[in-house]
């Protein structure tokens, strides 16, 4: 079965884009459903190109970063942390490597380490915003506000129109307890982006917390037509609905 054109062959050097869920969902729509582990066997063809891709070239640093990147959909940190490490024995300079190791090792609760692998990635890449925004939300788990809050702002003065960056600060704000300061923020947020539905859900929360209780609701109402799946919006909107 072919799955995946852009993964079927691939050149020694080539960044392969992944959806693995996307193939599980093209597999099942193909498969009875009584072959479901047919189905999700077929998650693990992806590999094989890839697979074949270092078998040919070893020393190819973007096929084990690819490699590594396909297992984490598969969730195998164990063997994606092993292809990210690879890559970056054989380019130091990998900062796409960096990132993805950070986020790995973030979601393993290895903060301080994650967080190093942010700012390897930076200094390689200092306009690489993705990284930057990882590395804030390490620094935000580590509950390291300040630090946070200087890297959200040194993003904003590359980017001003970063609503998510407007947004985070006032979660860091917020943390620290300056209610106003995170007010203005996600408001700055929902100038930049209106239909932005994190933003509106955490005024929201300012908006109840500061008794401003129909503001509030408007601002939860407007997260849930943005997002009708959004489960802490209903949480928060059921909560302030049962107290009035």
């Amino acid at each position: 079965m072919h799955l995946l054109g852009s993964v079927e062959s691939i050149l020694p050097g080539q960044v392969v884009a992944l959806n693995i869920d996307e193939t599980l969902r093209q597999a099942m729509a193909s498969h009875p459903t009584d072959q479901l582990q047919d189905a999700l066997a077929v998650r693990e063809e992806v590999l094989i190109p890839m697979q074949k891709a270092i078998s040919l070239s070893p020393n190819d640093a973007v096929a084990h970063y690819n490699l590594g990147q396909a297992l984490m959909e598969l969730n195998r940190p164990e063997e994606a942390e092993t292809c990210y490490r690879i890559a970056l024995e054989i380019d130091p300079g990998y900062a796409e490597a960096y990132d993805s190791l950070g986020c790995l090792l973030r979601e393993s609760g290895r903060l301080p380490e994650a967080a190093a692998c942010c700012r390897h990635a930076l200094e390689i890449k200092p306009e690489y915003d993705q990284a930057r925004y990882h590395l804030e939300a390490i620094l935000l788990d580590m509950k390291r506000l300040s630090e946070a809050e200087t890297s959200y702002r040194l993003m904003m003065e590359s980017n001003p129109n970063y609503a998510e960056a407007h947004n985070r600060l006032g979660n860091v704000f917020r943390d620290c307890g300056q209610i106003y300061e995170a007010e203005d923020s996600y408001r700055r947020a929902l100038e930049i982006n209106p239909d932005y539905a994190d933003a509106h859900h955490n005024l929201g929360v300012i908006l109840q917390e500061t008794g401003r209780i129909s503001e509030a609701e408007a601002s939860y109402r407007r997260a849930l037509a943005i997002n009708p799946d959004y489960a802490e919006a209903h949480h928060n909107l059921g909560l302030l609905l049962n107290d009035t």
